[in-house]
């Protein structure tokens, strides 16, 4: 398991209970409690992980015998012609039969891993959909804005470009690219704009989204997921 991993995650999981208690009302919506269960479900993971790991045994190596030298000998030399000296033939000894290598051990099938059914959010009904205080300019949409003319999006994770993750990340998420993924996952399953604005508002408080140099990325984001609804 990687130390780095859970570290990181438990310090969303912190940063993400401060906030939490900070929200005005300390009302909990079903997609702050999503965005905390996806925490929790990832450093659970990384931790059932370890206790899952196997080890394949070695395969044994095959030992190939020498191949006996094949080549006949050389035939004997001519006798002298006074002398004639008969020299034995000389046989070479059989080839030994090369011992059967051994049969590799069986690799133990896999033991099977308990897969932890993840829960598909419901989109509870909101009673107050409209945003307070100076959170409340960021969703006012362009009066002269054509809601016809609104392309809609099946997918937001798949939507957003190289240049919005980057801005979006840097701008919008402290720079927390997995929890921009986290919350994009979050908002496909939302259901309707009225669902997925008190996650929207809870990031937009965390991560002062008012200010001035960040009110027109925030802007650009919330249109995106406005047309995943439209």
């Amino acid at each position: 398991m990687s130390q780095s991993s859970a570290d990181r995650l438990i310090s969303r999981i912190t940063a993400l209970h401060k906030s939490l208690q900070l929200d005005d009302g300390g009302k909990l919506s079903a997609m702050e409690r999503d965005l905390m269960l996806g925490y929790l479900r990832e450093l659970y993971e990384l931790y059932a992980d370890q206790g899952t790991g196997r080890t394949t045994p070695p395969t044994p190596k095959t030992v190939t015998p020498p191949v006996p030298d094949a080549t006949p000998p050389a035939p004997a030399p001519a006798p002298p012609p006074v002398v004639k000296v008969e020299k034995p033939v000389v046989v070479p000894p059989p080839a030994p039969k090369p011992a059967p290598a051994p049969a590799p051990a069986p690799t133990p099938p896999p033991a099977p891993v308990e897969q932890i059914p993840r829960p598909v959010p419901a989109p509870e009904p909101v009673v107050n959909t409209t945003p307070s205080g100076p959170v409340k300019e960021l969703f006012a949409e362009d009066p002269h804005a054509n809601p016809f003319g609104r392309q809609p999006l099946k997918d937001l994770t798949k939507s957003l470009t190289i240049n919005n993750r980057v801005l979006f990340t840097r701008d919008l998420f402290g720079g927390d690219n997995e929890l921009l993924n986290t919350t994009l996952r979050t908002l496909n399953v939302s259901g309707s704009m009225p669902a997925a604005q008190p996650v929207l508002e809870s990031l937009a408080r965390r991560f002062n989204w008012m200010e001035e140099d960040k009110k027109e990325t925030a802007r650009e984001f919330i249109e995106l997921v406005r047309r995943r609804y439209a």
